[in-house]
């Protein structure tokens, strides 16, 4: 019995990942999760510090950053200090409640930012597990996206990394025309622990 429910488990999270993207209304939650998973299986080729993803960061600052990409129509990193500061008691305290018994006893913290744009391409992607995979590639083609995504929030003792991401569409105008735009920015966020 355990193994029937493990399959039709299995084969509903496959089914979930390869949903196909309906651009009318795009699954903003799906996608997340998509890239914060395939960002995690990229990170575990060089260390075992996963990406926790953490809701404090994502709504206050992942969703922040990137209705900013959209409303601009480009790839760019607008300010966000000012709101890290704001948040980073929020974020010490949601690194203790998710491991118990430890503490960030001087608030260290670090902050990085990976943004991006691309366009819809059917022939490239068209489920949301493929698009978050490609966005993946697209960061991992950057040498200093690369490194970031692979490496940071990954060395001390006593790390715990923390991560929001969002993914969006919009619409931007080029020659003319008008394009199904997406943006993208994740945040990484490794904090200590003793």
């Amino acid at each position: 019995m355990r193994t029937i429910i493990y399959l039709i488990l299995t084969f509903l999270s496959t089914l979930t990942y390869s949903q196909v993207i309906d651009w009318g209304n795009f699954d903003t939650k799906l996608i997340d999760s998509l890239v914060i998973k395939e960002a995690n299986i990229f990170r575990n080729t060089y260390s075992d510090i996963p990406l926790n993803v953490s809701p404090i960061l994502q709504e206050r600052v992942s969703i922040r950053q990137t209705n900013i990409l959209v409303s601009k129509q480009k790839a760019f990193h607008p300010n966000v200090y000012h709101i890290f500061e704001e948040i980073k008691d929020s974020l010490v305290r949601e690194s203790e409640t998710n491991n118990p018994g430890k503490k960030n006893p001087v608030g260290a913290m670090h902050l990085s930012e990976i943004c991006l744009k691309t366009y819809r391409q059917d022939t490239k992607f068209t489920t949301y597990e493929e698009l978050a995979q490609y966005l993946i590639k697209l960061w991992k083609s950057s040498r200093a996206h690369h490194n970031i995504l692979l490496h940071w929030g990954t060395y001390g003792d006593g790390v715990y990394t923390l991560a929001g991401v969002s993914v969006q569409v919009g619409n931007y105008y080029w020659g003319g025309d008008t394009h199904t735009g997406i943006y993208a920015s994740l945040h990484i966020c490794s904090t200590y622990l003793k």
